[in-house]
C-alpha cells in the first residue's frame, strides 16, 4: 500500500514536462481549468483580501492563483 506522500510525487512523465508558471496560466487559463475539483479551505481575511485584488489586478482568476501555490508547495516539499 503506498503512502500518501508517494501519492504525492510526480510521474515520471510529469516530472519530465515542463512545469507551468502562474504567468503561463495567465496566457491560457483554460488549461489549468482541466480536469478541475473544488477545494474548500478556510484560509485569514488578510490572505483571501490579498489574492483577490492581485487576481483583479492582474486579470487572472483567484483559482489559477491558489493552485500554482499549491503545485510550487508540494514540489519543494514533497
Amino acid at each position: 500500500m503506498s503512502s500518501l506522500k508517494d501519492k504525492m510525487k510526480p510521474n515520471a512523465k510529469a516530472a519530465n514536462d515542463k512545469t507551468s508558471s502562474v504567468s503561463e496560466s495567465f496566457r491560457n487559463p483554460d488549461a489549468a481549468e482541466q480536469d478541475m475539483k473544488p477545494l474548500n479551505v478556510r484560509i485569514p481575511k488578510d490572505l483571501h483580501t490579498q489574492i483577490k485584488l492581485y487576481a483583479a489586478a492582474n486579470d487572472v482568476k483567484q483559482q489559477v492563483i491558489v493552485a500554482q501555490a499549491l503545485r510550487e508547495f508540494l514540489e519543494k516539499n514533497a
